[in-house]
């Protein structure tokens, strides 16, 4: 058995519930029908409301995701958040990468999908914009 330290929130999702930890930027989703993640060894998380649980065979998941569906200031591990609010995978600037970041309004969830050139500049793919019920962000 696995155990992750640190604190882990849980989204559940249609069929599957997405793990995260802020202080980790680790990530972990829990596929209910298919549980061979890792090998299908089993992880054990501490859930912020203090109580344990234990996955079978998660997958390894995007920061992007966590941005999505649970917090959208989340940033994973090799991200660097910068003075404007951008969070760019791989700061080192690896060809052909890319980061999706949301940025929640209290109306609107804005999404901006950047990519990483030859050169190692980072430009902006795409930009889409969606209205959000409050009970939808975390």
């Amino acid at each position: 058995m696995v155990e992750y330290n640190g604190v882990w929130q849980a989204v559940k999702l249609m069929n599957s519930t997405l793990y995260y930890c802020m202080e980790l930027g680790e990530q972990l989703v829990e596929v209910y029908d298919n549980q061979n993640g890792y090998g299908g060894r089993i992880f054990k998380l501490t859930l912020a409301d203090g109580s344990t649980t234990q996955i079978k065979g998660p997958w390894s998941s995007r920061p992007d995701q966590v941005r999505r569906y649970g917090n959208v200031n989340f940033v994973g591990q090799g991200e660097e958040y910068l003075d404007d609010g951008i969070i760019l995978f791989d700061p080192s600037g690896e060809i052909n990468t890319w980061s999706t970041v949301y940025e929640y309004d209290g109306l609107f969830l804005h999404e901006y999908s950047f990519l990483c050139d030859e050169h190692g500049m980072w430009h902006i793919d795409s930009m889409k914009t969606e209205q959000i019920f409050d009970e939808e962000i975390n």
